[in-house]
């Protein structure tokens, strides 16, 4: 493929201007700390540096939700090439600083980089979607300084997996429309990685939303010499959406095993949804205090643009129809669409930031801005029609700005929006084209420069280096048993607001939030928790966390040492000294007090082992996770509560005879890796070998190598029985989903680099949009 001298420029312009907006992170000592960095992409981003770094791959981890498949989860993006490129070099070269530091530099350098990354990559991939369009080159370059220097991407730093995933979003919308003006072998390879890329980010509401947004581009663009030739174009369409499920199978395989075991597998009734007023405040302001808005492209040159952009193409139209569609769904249950599709579109019901659609929807805006540049470029101020679309592009812009008006501090919005336009009036011909077009780009530069690098809130890498005092406290007060419990921490929320006067308060917040050690933060610093942030959750964990807060609160009492909390070996709670919900237990002890920010930690002094060895006769046994729930709620006390159907269906409902007071056996050496665990141990009577580490389909067990089976107990841990004598137990998280996916993967990706290579294809003529298709 030739890379031509405009595609070079534009690749320039973009890393000058993202180069200068992230400045702070790309040459000084900061990357960013706020929205789910701390909780979501630092503790991911950890897991996999730590995987490589001892040489293997990140499918479990013990520290999360007491034991969680992280792969599933997608929100790593384990399996994307960005994520090798950006931090497989910090596995393989980066060290710590210290042996205490829970983080190194280099990963909180990486950090911010991915962060340059995403906006880099989404501008050109909307300076590709510009020129498959048709567009000239400035109306392109435009375009891609639209969408990634918006306030909403910069808002997108909060969240690294879907800045991430959308970044990929234009790309693949130019390999869509490239593979709709010529499906060939070549074009629809290229479609199928775009969109692999795409499903590899790992956020499966990404790709939903895509899909919703191609298909009415598709639908109302196609034109009949198309339709015409519909079967081998339903082929070669087919054969690129089998392309794109199989290179990234390694990537959905393990995220629908997850889903079947999450909360989220009877969909989700919470919905984080937006008004009108508050999306389209977000199209034309970047700042403003009297009115809520949600991050969206944020500038009125390039609202009034976007309107001058719609005009009688087929295409054209397809994009403006889309653009509202998503957005409509962006405001949820605020819209009559998203009520009215939310019981018939599939996979609706399964996501709960309906924002993610106006994200999406976001992109089509920033293509109908370069439409309307482009449409400057190839016309003159004597063309009346042009004449009109610009007259009613600006009175509705005025119109939109006087309806939802902020205050003074979005003045200069509309003062660059009127730049722009005094540009249009003088430079609005043939002859001046060229000129019109820089200047046009060269405003939205400034605009970003002065309103919204500002958004970007980096955090200084040295307040990361070192555990907060909470942390501290703890690992330094179980330095030997760290792996042998399990730590909960009820949730306490830090906020941290998208709003420039919250700027200088981030490295307070940040560190407010690490103080809390929930959220998955925990993971940092290699302690175990029942809390994060996770987008598919387990249902267990949800039925265990109801119990969990009577039992803290003293509103269950079983016997001593029998509550869910001591089953599960949680030994510490930190909490806000504000917060409602206080454990007011007894026997839990506070034992530490943070005067900072207000924490404290209760130990559970009752909090049994992580591993231990209990007889049979003193085990319940139940069907499923339901009735478990119902032993602990009902506060009757029980050892161990193992799910075994097969002995329910004998009728054995509890011990057969009284619990013998004699031990079961003794517990040897026990070895533990990431996803693996090997115990040495004696067994004198027949009893169930207890592992706090949630369950799940892909454990496998073996006693002496021989397969055993792996019983679920006490909700959140694994049980195997066991016969008296001794033994070699060995456990080790090898799911199907994983390896299928992988092996799958490979093939399809060695059939794409064959194929691909030998695949003809050349530069076809894309289509001029300033005239009608009609």
């Amino acid at each position: 493929m030739v890379v031509s001298r405009n595609a070079i420029v534009a690749a320039a312009i973009f890393v000058g201007v993202f180069g200068y907006a992230f400045s702070e992170i790309l040459v000084g000592d900061k990357t960013v700390v706020h929205g789910d960095a701390l909780s979501v992409a630092l503790p991911f981003q950890k897991l996999f540096v730590d995987a490589l770094a001892e040489g293997r791959f990140p499918l479990w981890s013990s520290l999360i939700y007491g034991g969680h498949p992280v792969f599933g989860e997608g929100q790593g993006a384990f399996a994307h090439p960005l994520t090798w490129l950006v931090f497989g070099p910090v596995a393989w070269f980066g060290t710590a600083e210290t042996e205490s530091a829970a983080l190194s530099r280099a990963l909180l350098h990486a950090h911010g980089i991915f962060h340059f990354l995403t906006a880099w990559i989404a501008a050109l991939g909307m300076y590709a979607l510009g020129r498959a369009y048709g567009l000239r080159p400035a109306a392109a370059i435009f375009a891609g300084l639209a969408l990634a220097g918006s306030q909403g991407w910069f808002y997108l730093t909060s969240n690294a997996t879907i800045a991430g995933a959308t970044a990929w979003v234009p790309w693949f919308f130019a390999a869509l429309e490239r593979w709709r003006l010529r499906p060939d072998r070549a074009r629809t390879l290229e479609l199928g990685g775009a969109a692999a890329l795409l499903a590899l980010a790992g956020y499966p509401q990404t790709v939903h939303a895509v899909a919703l947004f191609g298909a009415i581009v598709f639908a109302i663009s196609g034109d009949r010499n198309f339709w015409q030739t519909s079967q081998r174009h339903a082929l070669m369409g087919l054969a690129a959406v089998a392309f794109a499920i199989a290179l990234s199978s390694v990537q959905w395989l393990a995220t629908l095993e997850l889903a079947a075991e999450s909360i989220r597998a009877e969909g989700t009734a919470l919905v984080y949804s937006h008004t009108f007023a508050e999306l389209w405040r977000g199209a034309l302001y970047t700042v403003g205090d009297r009115n809520p808005l949600w991050p969206g492209l944020g500038s009125l040159l390039v609202f009034v643009l976007a309107l001058f952009g719609l005009q009688r193409d087929r295409r054209v139209v397809a994009l403006g129809v889309a653009v509202l569609a998503l957005y409509q769904l962006g405001m949820g249950e605020h819209s009559w669409l998203y009520r009215a599709s939310h019981a018939w579109l599939p996979g609706l019901d399964r996501f709960r930031i309906v924002w993610m659609y106006s994200t999406v929807g976001m992109v089509g805006l920033a293509l109908l801005s370069g439409f309307g540049v482009d449409a400057l470029l190839h016309s003159t101020r004597s063309d009346p029609a042009m004449r009109m679309r610009l007259a009613i592009a600006v009175i509705a812009s005025a119109a939109f700005a006087f309806v939802l008006y902020i205050d003074a501090a979005s003045l200069l919005t509309p003062l660059i929006a009127a730049l722009g336009l005094g540009a249009v009036a003088r430079l609005w011909s043939e002859t001046h084209a060229p000129k019109l077009g820089v200047v046009l780009v060269v405003l939205l530069v400034v605009e970003i420069a002065v309103l919204r690098t500002s958004l970007e809130r980096p955090g200084e890498i040295d307040a990361l280096m070192a555990p907060p005092s909470t942390v501290g406290h703890l690992l330094e007060r179980d330095a030997a048993r760290r792996g042998d419990k399990v730590i909960n921490y009820p949730h306490t929320h830090t906020a941290i607001t998208f709003a420039p006067a919250d700027r200088e308060n981030i490295p307070a917040l940040a560190d407010q939030f690490l103080h809390s050690v929930g959220d998955g933060s925990s993971t940092l610093w290699g302690l175990a928790s029942l809390r994060s942030n996770l987008a598919l959750p387990s249902e267990r964990v949800s039925r265990v966390e109801r119990i969990l807060e009577r039992e803290a609160r003293g509103e269950l009492s079983p016997p001593p040492g029998r509550r869910l909390i001591d089953a599960l070996g949680i030994r510490y709670f930190v909490f806000n000294w504000s917060a409602k919900d206080e454990p007011s237990a007894s026997d839990l002890r506070k034992i530490f007090e943070e005067p900072t920010h207000g924490f404290w930690i209760r130990e559970n002094t009752r909090a049994r082992e992580r591993v231990r060895l209990i007889r049979e006769d003193r085990v319940q046994f139940v069907r499923d996770a339901g009735e478990a729930e119902a032993v602990f709620a009902r506060a009757e006390g029980h050892v161990l509560v193992v799910e075994d159907e097969a002995r329910m269906a004998g009728g054995q409902t509890a011990p057969a005879a009284p619990p013998n007071p004699s031990p079961a056996g003794q517990l040897g050496e026990i070895i533990e890796t990431p996803g693996a665990v090997e115990i040495d141990v004696g067994v004198e009577h027949p009893a169930y070998l207890f592992i706090q580490d949630a369950p799940n389909p892909g454990w496998r067990a073996d006693i002496d190598g021989e397969p055993a089976p792996i019983f679920a107990a006490n909700l959140l841990g694994k049980a195997i029985r066991l016969e008296p004598g001794r033994h070699v137990v060995r456990l080790r998280y090898a799911p199907a989903s994983f390896t299928a996916g992988l092996w799958i993967s490979a093939l399809a990706a060695l059939a794409f680099v064959v194929l691909r290579s030998t695949a003809r294809g050349g530069p076809v003529a894309p289509p001029a949009h300033s005239e009608s298709s009609e």
